[in-house]
């Protein structure tokens, strides 16, 4: 598992994403507030983001900046969320399937009090080892007046690269009540996309002009009927 995703942390390339994120409090019907951000990265560990929409309320933008900005740090080489022994305790549980591929289930337990990880369940492909889904709790509270946070992740082929294209969080903010963000990916411009997009197109071809066709009577000599077409050149 720790060499498929060294795999493909090598085969990491530059990409931008838009991503949606939806953040509800009581009414799971209605979000509160609704933001739209792109996020561009470029290796090996640069990560920038715009807002681009932000509707209902201001909290929803606060709370999406302060998860990218932690997304930013996690890229630049922050280690002590990786999927591995240095940080966890595998225990398998299980096989069943998701979205139709075979995986394996196993237990996560955390080496470190840490917020970066999760106590929970992850689904590894059986076939590539790759994470498919984790689920859990964050090993520490990230913040005293957050508490029962509930995560959510899934992960998908992108290209190439396996990247992470959905999270859930639920959780019991002091005196507010339950909140839930959903976020996912919605579009993905990849290296060739973006260099097609950066390309200029050549100009159209100026039109070709056709010479006017005449048509001039033959003489009597090659036969009473026949024509003869004279094509003029310029």
């Amino acid at each position: 598992m720790e060499q498929a995703q060294a795999e493909s942390h090598a085969r990491m390339s530059a990409y931008s994403v838009t991503r949606e994120y939806k953040f509800f409090g009581d009414d799971q019907q209605h979000a509160k507030s609704e933001v739209v951000a792109k996020v561009d990265f470029a290796p090996p560990n640069q990560k920038n983001y715009t807002i681009e929409q932000s509707s209902g309320s201001g909290q929803g933008e606060k709370i999406t900046r302060k998860v990218l900005d932690h997304e930013k740090s996690i890229a630049k080489g922050d280690s002590s969320s990786g999927l591995d022994r240095e940080n966890y305790d595998f225990t398998y549980l299980r096989c069943e399937l998701v979205n139709g591929r075979p995986a394996y289930v196993l237990q996560l337990t955390p080496k470190h009090n840490d917020k970066n990880l999760i106590k929970g369940q992850a689904w590894i492909d059986k076939e590539t080892f790759h994470p498919l889904k984790i689920e859990g709790e964050p090993a520490k509270s990230p913040s005293f007046w957050v508490k029962n946070v509930k995560l959510s992740l899934t992960f998908g082929k992108v290209g190439d690269m396996l990247l992470q294209t959905g999270t859930q969080a639920v959780a019991s903010v002091r005196f507010l009540g339950q909140h839930t963000m959903i976020a996912r990916d919605v579009n993905y411009e990849l290296p060739v996309q973006m260099a097609a997009l950066s390309t200029p197109k050549p100009l159209p071809a100026p039109p070709i002009q056709v010479a006017a066709v005449k048509k001039r009577p033959i003489r009597p000599a090659l036969g009473a009927d026949a024509t003869i077409i004279a094509v003029r050149r310029y």
